[in-house]
């Protein structure tokens, strides 16, 4: 034991207890897990120590409730005895990090439980002894708790800036209450408080140190693809494991033989080891550059890249390229070369959270011109943390895994080759080598496991052979192969696909295709295998004989021509034609289309509802009727596509109504969109599939393919920095592979694009193309070994599973929950099930229960790689757990009946379904709707009783087809700049039978926009807004803070006054704020820590549809500050990019100016009108808004806000809070 006057510690096994102050601290590790605080007031209290005892024995004072507090620790365990005055008692707390228990199991007396990955609102029982970490005997902790009235366990997660828990004890006054804290298992050991390590000397041979692993990996449960060096974070940096870890950067690339191999692996030109890369520059080409894995950078950091390079001539030049993690923010350096081998190195600032090391030209190189025929070696790169180059180091045993097949996916079959597990020895000596590999399904269930040991000599690579074909596992498989070579260890990552060939499958007209530009005959004939039957590029093939190529192979692939990259004019989508610009154009398309006349289908315009786009649905039209005119000439049975908006709900399907209007129905042959949204649910895919079904046979194209000529491309990583996450949809995810495991995002992107394929398929008699945005593939394979992904794996099984089965019907067994039954032409029959649960997708819940009756023999539960399901039998059912991937029963021929039977006996979770969402829109400045939404696949007929402001009770019978919404207008409050206006709204809808009613109560707050006629100088001036009626931010009733006791001090402590108005041009406002004290030291996307401004912003308005859900993807938050001495505007929080087409970061048009002045602080800005896409700057438009008016004073540190949303609450990640905001009339 070390101790001091009032201080003490203790360790047993890998724990630390520090007493100090009263307070009691632990530590796992290093790092403190809990703290316990048993309300005693350290500095009136007398301290007597002994051995193993603290005692503290207060002093007479009336503001003490304790008697004495004593800590006695023994053999690892540390009793706590805390007594209390007659008449007196405080609770006893006990606190843990909340990122510590998420997810993790807790015994509360004899009840096993799990807490939440984030907040619910529920409680734990209550429990007198508490075991955390139960069964992992070193680390489990263990509280005992007696002579109080109860303990429980309570989540404060939701508190504004908390992340904790607490054992909550409440004791008896006058009495003594007992914690027998356990902890783990192992003998006492004396060591000193917890104090920062000193640092490790450096060894000569080559040693893994710890790097701290991001918390956003350690969530999604990623292993990050690095060495695991200090001085070298990558990971093949010698390229002695061949590319693993190595790949393509996806640039823009411009070559003239699709077969020439740029890269080569070298293994008679080395700096050192057995092989070097060697790069073949052919002048004016510009391939892909050689990209390592991403590495995590600390922002701020100085870190110091070096590589080995020669040139076969001297004078030739070559780039390092640092991708960062955003766009386009690069970092690098060209260097002049020479033909004997020199180390080059570039030092840098990290800008964020990302870097990615590229080697070769990068794609403007072409435009300096400096290149030279000729070969250019790289070998021996280095990264790490400092300033100036160490010398090279690198893992002395690399392995890796490669199947010798193209992007790493092995084809299931009669002669299945065997993944080669491969091993390199990067020293001079002799290894004795042994390795472990398990064999791992997508979700980390291990399915077999190998040992394989060879001495290996220095320099030198061996080769063992893994079959798969014995185990029966398939999909996304991942490899973990753990080396063991003298005091050297490392567990290393592969993953291999797994698949079914698909290129033989009658998969009937659906295609599902994928983005890729200069395809070959040969990449058709793979990606038929995986499961693709088409393709998009915007760029015409260079030798039309590939379009027969590819309709002899059935494979589609579509192009344009029109105002892109294959035509000699002004960019139709960027300015409005003359009549000399639409001759010019006809003119053009003469040329361009006769050499590609077989091409069978054709695109037309691309996302012509964007922001910022010239051309109106009328002149669309116009441009397509030229366009199919002349490739009608040609070919008669060509297919074009029309236009194609982004997002296949709300404003996509208006542009295509006013196209059609405009005669656009009478020169196309296919509806084209885009399906871009956060889920395939949200909005629903399907709905919106039946509502294009409406529109087109409203226009006579009834019998009209609907083509998905864009959609998703879900990011498989959950970065919140880039606000990259599997939950925002699209998103343009230029950094490649973070890593060969496999991550929770990866798998939830899998599941999403397969709830997305099976919307489409459940509707094939009208979908007949669905193309994922998210590949975009390199025009170079070798040597790259590639990766293979947890989405085409669970695509394929899909595929393989349906081929051209149609739906029977759909079934619903559960709430938020999807159930389709599919039959195929041999009668057999694949039912779908899956649950769409918001909080399931987040991970904060596992999923819920499902249960059906027991199987017959021959009927199979498939996961979604196609693997068997695991589950519970009990009282004559299965259980199983129903989360966000789809689960496949699959039935033989004939049991149709049975299979629908069955589902009527089938339950997810123990409520039934919710038959209708209820939804208020505010619609103009005095009246709104109530939205009633069927969520059942059938007819539902009920009644919607509503009233306003608790006046009288209106009734409406409603009759709602299969997931149709029904409108009913409401009368609200008439909305002025000035107050906010409340309405009250109580709405219940009443099924018909036995289902449960459904009722809302919105209380919502809103105001009007005033339209402005004036000019506004964004100056800081307020004298602009003479005669705009102000919102009072009243510092009296609006102040929020999260301290307990006030912090507002009158008016002039903090008040404001907010001026707002709308023009066409976009929105403008001024906030003028009375503030005694301006603080405002940090930078932009910290400046809520300081004086600064934050706008919440809801752009569909649909912030409170469904309570809990937080920021959603049509959200965004934009800070204004004067911050770093200069007023700036920066969005913190975009919306998804194919919603708002906006990214994080700084607002460079529009203006802000941020003015103090004696007493005050003045915040005037303007956000043009494509800054708030999609947001109608019209009157009656209605949109979410509340502002936060952030007050630091004197101790700089942000401590209150003057918000719009209603007290206690903040506005962040609580749009339901948000007030609505309606653009006035003129």
């Amino acid at each position: 034991m070390l101790r001091a006057e009032g201080h003490a510690s203790w360790t047993t096994g890998s724990w630390q207890v520090v007493v100090k102050n009263g307070s009691a601290r632990f530590y796992q590790q290093g790092n403190e897990h809990f703290s316990l605080y048993p309300a005693v007031q350290y500095d009136k209290a007398t301290i007597i120590q002994k051995d193993d005892v603290i005692r503290y024995e207060t002093l007479a004072d009336e503001s003490q409730s304790v008697s004495h507090v004593q800590y006695h620790y023994q053999n690892g365990v540390v009793d706590v005895e805390i007594g209390f005055l007659p008449k007196k008692s405080k609770a006893v707390l006990l606190s843990i990090a909340g990122e510590l228990l998420a997810g993790q199991q807790v015994q509360l007396d004899k009840r096993l439980v799990t807490v939440p990955l984030r907040f619910e609102k529920h409680e734990f029982p209550h429990a007198k002894r508490m075991t955390f970490w139960p069964g992992e005997s070193d680390k489990q902790m263990t509280v005992e708790i007696d002579g109080v009235n109860f303990a429980n366990l309570r989540d404060y997660r939701n508190q504004p800036n908390r992340n904790d828990l607490q054992v909550f004890v409440h004791t008896k006054p006058g009495q003594t209450a007992h914690l027998r804290i356990v902890l783990g298992e192992q003998k006492e050991q004396i060591v000193n408080i917890p104090q920062a390590k000193p640092e490790a000397k450096k060894s000569h041979i080559k040693r893994l140190e710890k790097i701290k692993t991001p918390s956003w990996a350690t969530h999604d449960e990623l292993e990050l693809t690095t060495s695991g060096l200090i001085q070298n974070r990558l990971l093949n940096p010698g390229f002695e494991a061949d590319m693993s870890g190595w790949g393509w950067g996806i640039t823009s690339y411009q070559m003239s033989d699709r077969g020439r191999r740029p890269w080569v692996l070298d293994q008679e030109v080395m700096h050192s080891g057995r092989q070097s890369l060697r790069y073949d520059v052919l002048p004016l080409e510009v391939p892909p550059m050689a990209f390592g894995m991403p590495i995590v950078t600390v922002p701020g950091q100085v870190y110091t890249v070096s590589f080995y390079a020669k040139s076969s001539i001297s004078g030739m030049r070559t780039s390092l390229f640092i991708q960062t993690d955003a766009w386009p923010k690069f970092l690098g350096k060209r260097f002049e070369l020479k033909t004997g081998w020199q180390r080059l190195t570039y030092t840098f600032t990290a800008p964020n959270s990302l870097a990615r090391i590229g080697l070769g030209d990068p794609w403007g190189v072409k435009h300096r011109k400096d290149q030279i025929h000729g070969s250019i070696w790289f070998d021996d790169v280095q990264l790490h943390q400092g300033d100036s180059p160490e010398d090279f180091m690198q893992c002395p045993i690399q392995v890796w895994s490669d199947t010798s097949t193209r992007d790493q996916y092995i084809f299931m079959k009669d002669h299945e080759q065997p993944v080669k597990i491969n091993v390199t020895n990067t020293t001079h000596d002799n290894q004795k080598i042994v390795i472990d590999v398990s064999v791992r399904d997508a979700s980390g269930v291990e399915y077999m496991t190998r040992e394989f040991a060879c001495e290996l000599p220095g320099n030198t690579k061996h080769i063992f052979d893994l079959p798969l074909a014995q185990t029966s596992l398939k999909g996304l498989i991942r490899l973990q192969m753990k080396v063991k070579a003298n005091d050297f260890e490392k567990t290393y990552t592969g993953r291999v696909g797994r698949i079914e060939p698909m290129a033989n499958v009658d998969q009937g007209r659906f295609r599902y295709g994928l983005r890729h530009d200069w395809l070959t005959a040969d990449d058709a004939l793979f990606y038929q295998n995986l499961g693709y039957r088409g393709s998009l590029s915007f760029f015409a093939p260079k030798d039309p004989n590939l379009i027969d190529q590819l309709v002899s192979m059935d494979f589609l692939h579509i192009i344009t021509t029109i105002n892109k990259r294959d035509m000699q004019i002004p960019q139709f989508d960027h300015m409005l034609y003359t009549q000399e610009d639409w001759d010019n154009f006809s003119e053009e398309l003469d040329k361009v289309l006769p050499a590609l006349q077989q091409q069978p289908v054709w695109k037309t315009l691309n996302e012509p509802n964007v922001s910022g786009y010239a051309n109106s649905p009328e002149a669309c039209a116009q441009a397509v009727q030229i366009f199919a005119k002349k490739v009608k000439a040609l070919n008669p049975k060509a297919l074009i596509l029309s236009p194609d908006p982004y997002n296949a709900s709300r404003d996509g399907q208006s542009w295509l109504d006013r196209f059609f209007k405009a005669g656009g129905n009478r020169v196309v042959d296919a509806l084209a969109i885009h399906t871009y949204r956060s889920r395939p649910e949200d909005p629903d895919l399907a709905t919106d599939i039946e509502r294009l079904v409406e529109l087109k046979s409203r226009y006579g194209l009834s019998d009209s393919p609907i083509y998905f000529t864009e959609g998703e491309g879900t990011c498989p990583y959950n970065l919140p920095l880039l606000n990259a996450s599997p939950l925002r949809g699209f998103y343009p995810w230029r950094l490649g592979p973070l890593s060969l495991d496999v991550g929770k995002a990866e798998r939830l992107a899998a599941a999403m694009m397969c709830r997305t394929l099976l919307a489409c398929l459940a509707h094939r008699d009208q979908v007949e193309f669905y193309l994922d945005w998210g590949e975009e593939e390199s025009p170079v394979q070798a040597p790259s070994l590639g990766t293979p992904t947890a989405k085409m794996c669970a695509i394929n099984n899909l595929l393989k599973l349906l081929g051209k089965a149609t739906l029977h019907s759909e079934k619903l067994i559960g709430d938020k929950s999807k159930t389709y039954v599919f039959t195929n032409d041999d009668g057999s029959v694949v039912t779908a099930m899956w649950l769409y649960d918001l909080a399931v997708d987040r991970g904060e819940s596992q999923g819920k229960i499902l249960t059906m009756p027991i199987l017959p023999p021959d009927w199979k539960l498939l996961d979604f790689m196609g693997n068997p399901v695991r589950f519970e039998k009990q009282n004559k059912k299965i259980a199983l757990t129903l989360a966000s991937h789809p689960v496949y029963l699959v039935s033989p021929a004939g049991s149709l009946d049975a299979i629908l039977n069955h589902l009527d006996y089938t339950q997810i979770g123990g409520l039934g379904a919710q038959s209708v969402t209820l939804q208020l829109r505010r619609n103009s400045q005095n009246s709104g709707s109530i939205n009633v939404v069927n969520r059942l696949p059938q007819t539902l007929e009920g009644t919607l009783a509503y009233r306003i402001d608790k006046k009288t009770w209106q009734q409406q019978p409603l009759s709602l087809n299969a997931r149709q919404q029904i409108e009913t207008p409401i009368s609200l409050r008439m909305l002025d700049s000035n107050p906010l206006k409340m309405s009250n709204v109580e709405a219940v809808f009443t099924p018909e039978g036995n289902r449960s009613t459904v009722s809302r109560i919105w209380q919502q707050e809103a105001m009007g926009v005033t339209h402005l006629s004036r000019k506004i100088s964004v100056d800081g001036d307020p004298t602009d807004w003479a005669g705009v009626k102000p919102l009072h931010i009243d510092g009296a009733s609006k102040v929020w803070t999260w301290l307990k006791q006030p912090t507002w001090h009158g008016t002039k402590d903090l008040d404001a006054k907010l001026y707002m108005g709308w023009k066409a041009d976009g929105l403008y406002a001024c906030i003028v704020v009375q503030d005694d004290f301006f603080s405002q030291k940090h930078d932009m996307p910290n400046s809520w820590q300081g004086d600064s401004l934050q706008l919440y912003i809801d752009l569909m308005g649909d912030g409170a549809d469904e309570l809990g859900t937080r920021y959603d993807s049509n959200d965004q938050v934009i800070a204004i500050a004067l911050s770093q001495g200069k007023s700036q505007m920066y969005r913190t929080l975009p919306p998804e990019w194919q919603i708002g087409f906006v990214d994080e970061g700084p607002i460079l048009d529009g203006g802000c100016a941020v003015v103090r002045r004696e007493g005050l602080t003045v915040y005037e800005f303007y956000l043009p009108a494509k800054q708030l896409f999609p947001l109608a700057f019209k009157p009656s438009t209605a949109f979410g808004l509340s502002i936060a008016v952030n007050d630091a004073d004197a101790d700089h540190q942000r401590r209150q806000a003057l918000v719009t949303t209603p007290l206690p609450d903040q506005p962040h990640a609580l749009p339901e809070l948000w007030p609505a905001a309606v653009f006035l009339p003129e």
